[in-house]
């Protein structure tokens, strides 16, 4: 049987070509860019009107002003962590996932249109209103997420 070594590399290290020989029994540290997604305030669960469940988090400060965050087509709103915790100290984070993504079990393949994505933000915004309280909120959206508000706002879901 052979042992292989990890190599971990930091990226000045990677930068310099220098490296690290652990203990491959050992658990790796992550690079200080990479960290992991802390536990939220509170998790509301909407069941659009198909059976999808979708799973809303609250993260940050509750008494700043709201960001509501999703993301785009095959990735996973905790992807794009190094960009919202930026945001903790000093608003109210709610993120979520769309239909099939992320921490959300996966909803029937033909309903991951338009026609399903929009009533589900629907059902999330008010949610989040009910749950948390109503306050002006700014939704800040990547991809697939960005026609989904679109299409809500203009009310052409």
């Amino acid at each position: 049987m052979h042992q292989r070594e990890l190599l971990i590399l930091s990226a000045s290290e990677a930068s310099s070509r220098r490296t690290q020989r652990v203990d491959p029994a050992a658990k790796p540290t992550l690079p200080s860019f990479v960290r992991e997604t802390p536990a939220p305030h509170a998790v509301i669960e909407v069941v659009a009107a198909d059976g999808a469940r979708l799973r809303v988090r609250r993260h940050g400060n509750p008494r700043g002003p709201r960001l509501m965050l999703s993301h785009g087509n095959g990735f996973a709103i905790d992807g794009y962590f190094s960009f919202w915790s930026r945001f903790l100290g000093s608003f109210d984070v709610v993120v979520f996932d769309m239909r099939s993504h992320g921490q959300n079990p996966r909803a029937e393949p033909p309903n991951h249109d338009y026609a399903h994505m929009v009533p589900d933000l629907d059902g999330i915004c008010r949610a989040v209103g009910e749950e948390f309280g109503e306050k002006p909120t700014t939704g800040v959206f990547h991809s697939t997420a960005a026609p989904n508000a679109f299409r809500r706002a203009a009310g052409t879901g």
